[in-house]
């Protein structure tokens, strides 16, 4: 599975009223008022704690994240081989150990991320399926932390899952995401 992440940081965060974009030009300062913005020094990149980039050595979300999904499938009556399982379970580790730094989801505990964010994502799979024989490709358009796109695409062996996202933060997460998952289905 390829998986492809798409940002474009050129993109103004606002859109004040009657202003105007062009990649060219940018915002057009004619065209309407600006809130007024405080700018912040960044931090240095010493005072930046590395996040991780793939999910090797990464601590497990507990037994109860994992019996959690294993009801949930069962309910579902979907079954993923041991390498799908693997990669959600990846994803899933890195979202908690990024989330403990960068705001990705309001859903941090990892019960929740079992039930709320994957296995609502795979609810999808089994409808997807029956109308679907063969899927090619997904698209999840403002992906966010990878969900529904990255265990969708999983479950339904598409071999491209292909996530846009605008904030730059949560599209690097998702290129680690996919990275990751790319590596572990390899």
């Amino acid at each position: 599975m390829r998986m492809s992440v798409g940002v474009d940081d050129r993109l103004p965060a606002f859109s004040p009223p009657g202003a105007t974009f062009s990649p060219e030009t940018g915002i057009d300062p004619h065209a309407g008022s600006y809130p007024l913005a405080v700018m912040r020094p960044s931090p240095s990149p010493v005072e930046r704690i590395p996040l991780p980039t793939d999910a090797a050595g990464l601590p497990s979300l507990g037994s109860d994240a994992d019996q959690a999904l294993a009801d949930g499938l069962r309910e579902m009556a979907i079954e993923l081989s041991p390498a799908v399982l693997e990669a959600i379970d990846a994803h899933a580790r890195l979202l908690a150990a990024w989330g403990r730094h960068v705001n990705l989801t309001a859903i941090r505990e990892p019960v929740d991320v079992m039930r709320l964010h994957v296995l609502d994502s795979l609810s999808a799979a089994t409808p997807i399926r029956a109308r679907m024989v063969d899927v090619r490709s997904v698209v999840d358009v403002g992906s966010g932390g990878g969900y529904p796109g990255v265990p969708l695409g999983l479950a339904v062996g598409a071999g491209l899952v292909s996530l846009v996202e605008s904030v730059g933060r949560k599209a690097r997460f998702l290129e680690v995401v996919g990275a990751e998952v790319s590596a572990s289905l390899a």
